[in-house]
C-alpha cells in the first residue's frame, strides 16, 4: 500500500493527490527523508521532504528554507529552491520541508559548465540585502539556524567582529556549558580569543572590505556535489543542507579548509575570482580563527558508522592494512572498492588487454549508495556480494607482539573516561535511534582509486571520515602483484597477463594520482603537502616510499585515533 500524502503537503505545493506519491529516499540523522513524485503542468515532477516531530525539527526546517532560499536567490543553479516547510495538518506535532528534488550523481547534460569556485565567488562577492527595519545590509540572517542539530542565533549586528564573538564562539561556550557543565579554562581561553583575537584580526578597524554576503555557513566536502535540480537542465555544481548567515565570505572557508576535500585547482581559482582581504599576510590566521566557530561533533551525530579509507597503489598493502585495523577496532567491518567491479563484458580495453585498474572499471555509484546505506545504518550493505575476502594475501607482515600492543593500546583508549570511548559508546547511547547497537561502528574502506579526480566527481571522499594513502615504489609493487596467483571475479577468476603491471596497472594509478606528488613526478615519490592537506588525505610523509607494514601499521592506529579526536573536538 502506498503511502499517504499528509494534506497540508499538498495545499502547499498545489498538488492533486490523486496524482501524488510519496516514497522513503535516502537517509538522515536527523529526519525521515522522502521522494514526493507528482504530476504538474502535465509533466512528472519530484520533490524532496524532509520530516521530523518535535520543535527542534520545526526550528530546523524553517532555517533550512530560509537558508536554501537565500542560496538559491543569488546563485540559482547552486542549490535546491526550497518550496515550502509546516506542520502536518493530521498531526501537529510532525513538520515537514519540501524542496527541489536533486539527483546526486547524474550525468545528464547540458549543465551550465560553471565551476564551483565560480558559483561560490558569486556568492560570496554578492552584497547581502537589506534586512526589514534597517537601513543598510546587517550581519547575521532573518531566521535560527541549525549547524548539525545546535541552533545559532542569527540576531542581526552591524559590527562582523561582534558578531562572529558574541553569536559564535561565546554562544558555542554557552551551549556546551549547559550541555556538559562550566569549564573555568575553556571559558578564559574563548573569552580571551573573543575579547583579544577577534578585534585583533577581524575588527572593524583593522580588516579591509569585509561586507555582509550569503555564507554556506556548513559547507564541508560532504555538502557539495555534483546533480541535476529539479530534473531541469544538466548536471551542475551543488551544496545543500545549508546553515546561511550574512557574514564575512573567508568565514566559509574555515570549515572547508578543516576538513579538506576541496582540491587544489577549486582553490587557486577562487582565491582569483574573490582575493583575500586586507591584510592579507594574516588571511592564514583569520581561516584558523573561523575553524574555532566549527563544532565538529555536530557530525558525529548524523551516523552509524565512522569510514576510513586506504588508498595506495596496487600491491601498497592497503588490504592488508584494512585488515589488521578491522582486528584491532572492535565492530570493525571492511569494504572493497574491488567489489564494485564492473562485469568483464563491460570493462574497457587498453593495448588490447582488459582494463581492470581505471574507474571506468567501477560502479562509482554503487560505492557511493552502500557507503551512504553504511553511514546510515552501521552495518555491511545487504546488497553488495564480496568477493574481496576469497582473495589470499599471504603470510602477515607484522609480528603478533606488536598486534598485541596495538590492541592493548586501542582497548586503553576505549576505556571509560578515555576518548576513544567518549566517541565510539558515548556517541552511540546518544542516538535516539532505538536499533542502534552499544557503539558506533567503523568501516574500513581500501581502494586504488579512493583519490582520484573521478571519484572525487562521484562524490566518494566526502563519504570518508579518514582518508590514509600508502606509498610504494613501482618496483615493490610490480614484485608484489607479480607473485599473486590471481583475483577471484564475478564470473571467476583473473589472472594478469605479461607485462599487466607496466602497460596498464602502473601507469593508470601514475594518472590519477600525479596531483598528490610534487610536480606530478609519481616515480619521485615526494608527496606534495599542500594537496594531501586540501584534499583531508594523510600519509607518512619524508618516510620514503617502501614502509615496512609494522612501521605502516602503528602509523594508521595512531592516525585513526587522531581523526576520530578530531571529529569530536577532542583535540
Amino acid at each position: 500500500m502506498a503511502a499517504k500524502v499528509d494534506r497540508a503537503i499538498l495545499e502547499a505545493l498545489g498538488l492533486d493527490p490523486q496524482a501524488t506519491k510519496i516514497s522513503s529516499h535516502g537517509g538522515s540523522g536527523f529526519a525521515s527523508t522522502f521522494k514526493l513524485s507528482s504530476t504538474v503542468g502535465g509533466k512528472e515532477k519530484n520533490f524532496f521532504v524532509k520530516t521530523g516531530t518535535g520543535a527542534d525539527s520545526e526550528l530546523m526546517f524553517k532555517g533550512e528554507h530560509a537558508s536554501l532560499n537565500a542560496i538559491h536567490a543569488v546563485v540559482p543553479n547552486l542549490c535546491p529552491k526550497s518550496h515550502a516547510n509546516g506542520v502536518f495538518a493530521e498531526n501537529p506535532n510532525r513538520f515537514f520541508l519540501v524542496t527541489d528534488f536533486l539527483e546526486l550523481g547524474s550525468s545528464h547534460p547540458g549543465g551550465s559548465g560553471q565551476s564551483f569556485a565560480q558559483k561560490l565567488a558569486k556568492l560570496h562577492t554578492t552584497p547581502a540585502p537589506v534586512p526589514e527595519g534597517f537601513d543598510k545590509p546587517m550581519f547575521g540572517f532573518p531566521a535560527t539556524t541549525c549547524c548539525g542539530s545546535s541552533p545559532q542565533d542569527n540576531a542581526y549586528k552591524a559590527s562582523w567582529a561582534d558578531f562572529y564573538a558574541d553569536s559564535r564562539l561565546r554562544a558555542i561556550l554557552r551551549r556546551g556549558a549547559r550541555a556538559h557543565g562550566a569549564d573555568a579554562e575553556l571559558a578564559r581561553a574563548v573569552e580571551e580569543t573573543a575579547g583579544v583575537v577577534v578585534p585583533r584580526l577581524i575588527g572593524d578597524d583593522h580588516i579591509e572590505g569585509v561586507y555582509p554576503v550569503v555564507v554556506h555557513g556548513d559547507l564541508w566536502s560532504g555538502n557539495h556535489g555534483r546533480g541535476r535540480i529539479a530534473g531541469e537542465g544538466g548536471v551542475e555544481e551543488v551544496v545543500f543542507d545549508p546553515s546561511a548567515v550574512y557574514g564575512h565570505s573567508e568565514y566559509e572557508l574555515g570549515i572547508m579548509r578543516m576538513f579538506g576535500g576541496f582540491g587544489s585547482s577549486f582553490w587557486k581559482e577562487y582565491q582569483s575570482l574573490v582575493p583575500k582581504a586586507e591584510p592579507k599576510e594574516e588571511w592564514e590566521d583569520r581561516v584558523a580563527l573561523y575553524e574555532l566557530a566549527t563544532e565538529p561533533e555536530r557530525d558525529m551525530e548524523d551516523r552509524e558508522a565512522i569510514i576510513v579509507g586506504i588508498s595506495g597503489a596496487s600491491s601498497s598493502g592497503k588490504t592488508t592494512l584494512a585488515r589488521l585495523l578491522r582486528d584491532v577496532f572492535p565492530g570493525t567491518f571492511v569494504l572493497h572498492e574491488d567489489d564494485f567491479y564492473r562485469p568483464e563484458t563491460e570493462l574497457p580495453s587498453k593495448d588490447g588487454l582488459l582494463d581492470w585498474d581505471c574507474a571506468e572499471a567501477i560502479n562509482i555509484p554503487d560505492m557511493v549508495r552502500a557507503l551512504s546505506y553504511i553511514r546510515t545504518h552501521g552495518t555491511f550493505p545487504p546488497f553488495v556480494d564480496s568477493k574481496e575476502d576469497q582473495n589470499s594475501l599471504g603470510p602477515c607482515p607484522v609480528s603478533e607482539s606488536a598486534i598485541a600492543a596495538a590492541k592493548s593500546k586501542v582497548a586503553s583508549w576505549l576505556q571509560p573516561g578515555a576518548p576513544g570511548h567518549a566517541i565510539l559508546q558515548q556517541q552511540q547511547q546518544q542516538s535516539d535511534n532505538p536499533t542502534s547497537g552499544s557503539g558506533l561502528r567503523m568501516c574500513i574502506l581500501d581502494g586504488f582509486l579512493l583519490y582520484s579526480p573521478e571519484m572525487e566527481s562521484g562524490g566518494v571522499p566526502p563519504l570518508l571520515d579518514a582518508r590514509l594513502f600508502l606509498l610504494v615504489s613501482r618496483a615493490r609493487a610490480t614484485q608484489r602483484r607479480e607473485r599473486r596467483d590471481g583475483y577471484v571475479t564475478l564470473e571467476g577468476f583473473w589472472t594478469d597477463p605479461p607485462g599487466y603491471v607496466d602497460k596498464i596497472v602502473w601507469p593508470n594509478y601514475a594518472a590519477a594520482h600525479a596531483r598528490l606528488f610534487r610536480g606530478g613526478d609519481v616515480e619521485g615519490g615526494e608527496l606534495d603537502e599542500g594537496v594531501l592537506k586540501e584534499m583531508g588525505i594523510r600519509a607518512q610523509v619524508g618516510k620514503g616510499v617502501d614502509v615496512d607494514m609494522e612501521t605502516t601499521f602503528n602509523w594508521a592506529v595512531d592516525t585513526v585515533m587522531e581523526r576520530l579526536e578530531e571529529m569530536a573536538g577532542r583535540r
